[in-house]
């Protein structure tokens, strides 16, 4: 049982200090273009 608690404790403090910024680096770093109407010819 303590395992699991250890284990988990440690996957999920790298899960937030390590994937999430490079998720949200990734997803800041993509261009977001305004909602422009395109007009059809």
């Amino acid at each position: 049982m303590a395992y699991a608690m250890i284990g988990g404790l440690i996957s999920f403090t790298i899960l937030t200090l390590v994937v999430m910024p490079v998720i949200l680096s990734y997803i800041d770093s993509v261009p977001v273009h305004p909602a422009v109407p395109v007009e059809s010819a």
